[in-house]
């Protein structure tokens, strides 16, 4: 079989849920089990619908994609790396479901126009399926990059720059095995990605490798305040305990999803000295702390954003003199021209989680 140039699994697109080829290397990333569900079950036999035109067929395909990703649109717990991997899986399950678009042409012009009306296509369906995804979702900057990727294969798809490498693909099978790349197929590797679609590389970074280059920096028994949850945080202090550093730990709520809690039972588990305390007095109890840590959804220019609390937490850290640092992966970072943004429902709904603070400074 001939390889194909951008590091895939080199294995055929089945037509079924997607079982990425080579089996995963420990330490890569794996796609969560996903237990039956029946609002994301896609058939493969489309409800009744009155005739439509091939132009129509995208469209609803395409709203077929936007209902299976209905229940991702709406969870405002989950990490943005977690919900890559979620709805990475649905647009495999869905991409095996479409129809083959291709058709009988000669000529290298007629391939050409054929092969971009196809990628046509495919991106209508995606602008409708995905719509809801980029509101509810695209302020996280993990989401942010995942959606970029997929709108610059389109686009290079749309420029022919795929017709030397395709060998009788589908154009579905291409964003397919990008997709197979997010959820840490064969090709994906340890190695650092380029940012360029179908090419190696992890897509999403250890979050452990963040705490390697901070354990150099930490004393033993150091006093680390911390504001609600944040899983490269708990990864970080994890790791300082195992290292023998004896950190001690304070914990707020978080906000109004109270993650703090979350957070202070992960680490008593691990066996680490928590203090818990209510987000009205964490402003005092930084004063007692040697450094401040933060976790974040998204990195941009010159700002980033977090819980609310952040804001003013991070003004009295400055004005006391400790050190503040936002813990976050390369994934974290929004890609050119992307702007941040709290989500739609942060303003209106105070107390639901991740109301969003204001922008703050990077270069606390």
């Amino acid at each position: 079989m001939e390889e194909r140039p951008w590091g895939g699994d080199n294995g055929p697109f089945i037509p079924s849920l997607r079982t990425l080829g080579a089996p995963l290397s420990e330490g890569l990333l794996r796609a969560p089990e996903r237990a039956p569900d029946s609002s994301r079950i896609m058939s493969s036999e489309p409800p009744f619908t009155p005739p439509t035109s091939p132009q129509g067929e995208p469209s609803a395909k395409g709203l077929e994609l936007q209902r299976a990703l209905a229940r991702a649109c709406e969870n405002r717990a989950a990490s943005g790396a977690e919900l890559v991997r979620e709805t990475a899986g649905v647009l495999l399950d869905w991409l095996a479901l479409l129809p083959e678009w291709q058709g009988l042409t000669e000529g290298a012009e007629e391939i050409r126009s054929h092969r971009a009306g196809e990628w046509e296509a495919l991106a209508d369906a995606l602008d409708c399926g995905l719509g809801d995804l980029r509101e509810a979702q695209g302020w996280r900057g993990t989401v942010a990059n995942w959606l970029y990727t997929i709108d610059q294969l389109i686009e290079a798809g749309r420029c022919g720059e795929y017709l030397a490498h395709d060998h009788g693909m589908s154009v579905q099978e291409f964003l397919a095995e990008e997709m197979g790349l997010w959820l840490g197929g064969a090709g994906a590797g340890e190695a650092r990605w380029n940012g360029a679609p179908l090419s190696a590389g992890r897509r999403l970074p250890d979050r452990a490798q963040c705490s390697q280059q901070l354990l150099g920096d930490l004393e033993r028994g150091e006093v680390i305040c911390v504001h609600g949850y944040s899983d490269t945080v708990a990864l970080a202090l994890e790791a300082a305990a195992q290292g023998g550093l004896a950190p001690e730990v304070i914990v707020s709520e978080g906000g109004p999803d109270l993650g703090g809690r979350r957070l202070a039972r992960r680490l008593n588990k691990a066996g680490l000295h928590v203090r818990f305390v209510y987000d009205s007095a964490v402003n005092v109890w930084a004063a007692r702390a040697d450094r401040i840590w933060l976790g974040t959804e998204g990195i941009g220019a010159a700002a980033f954003l977090g819980l609310v609390g952040c804001a003013h937490l991070c003004e009295q850290a400055r004005h006391l003199g400790v050190p503040v640092a936002v813990l976050a992966s390369s994934d974290k970072l929004f890609p050119s021209g992307w702007s941040l943004a709290t989500p739609a429902w942060g303003p209106s709904l105070i107390s639901l989680q991740f109301q969003m603070s204001p922008r703050l400074d990077s270069s606390i």
